[in-house]
């Protein structure tokens, strides 16, 4: 907003912090409980405080824990080297933060079945190829972990069809192969 020059007032809230001071001097400022994350297939988040960020990811469809991997990001830029058991105090504090988030605040619920029955009308709202949503993917509840699931294995057919019938065709040529060997 400051790049553009947008005044806001005190009492408008956005997401994030203002750095466009920190891009025009070129004085680093490392973060402090800055949070991303994103709900698709998998709930992943991170939370990033001074070089250290904490990752989380579980599965959206089972009911299962989140694993969480401490990364020091200075020292290990590629995050190969989980230091959670390394160093338990920066751990503890850091996973009481991520998991103090109010869930309704932190990621959006994009459950793809859900948007796969009440999204976009499946083609893009009322004109093909819109992207808006025609408004109806909020007052729908979300589907149950069943139905996602097979919905899930749905969308999978669709998008590997043609694999697929390749793989189905190629597994009966093979059983009628060794049927017919069978029969000499």
């Amino acid at each position: 907003m400051t790049a553009a020059d947008i005044k806001t007032s005190n009492s408008d809230k956005f997401d994030g912090e203002d750095k466009w001071s920190n891009l025009l001097t070129g004085n680093i400022v490392p973060p402090k409980n800055a949070f991303i994350g994103a709900r698709i297939i998998s709930d992943e988040r991170a939370l990033f405080n001074d070089q250290w960020k904490l990752y989380s990811i579980k599965p959206v469809l089972v009911p299962v824990s989140p694993s969480y991997q401490l990364f020091n990001i200075i020292e290990d830029p590629f995050e190969k080297n989980n230091l959670a058991e390394e160093e338990p105090e920066i751990f503890k504090a850091m996973k009481k933060t991520i998991t103090s988030y109010n869930e309704r605040d932190v990621v959006g619920n994009m459950n793809p079945a859900h948007a796969y029955l009440h999204g976009d009308d499946r083609q893009g709202g009322v004109e093909l190829g819109s992207p808006w949503m025609d408004g109806d993917y909020e007052l729908n509840n979300p589907p149950s972990s069943v139905t996602s699931f097979f919905i899930f294995l749905w969308i999978l057919i669709q998008a590997f069809k043609y694999q697929l019938a390749a793989a189905i065709l190629f597994i009966v040529l093979i059983f009628y192969a060794f049927k017919k060997l069978r029969q000499k």
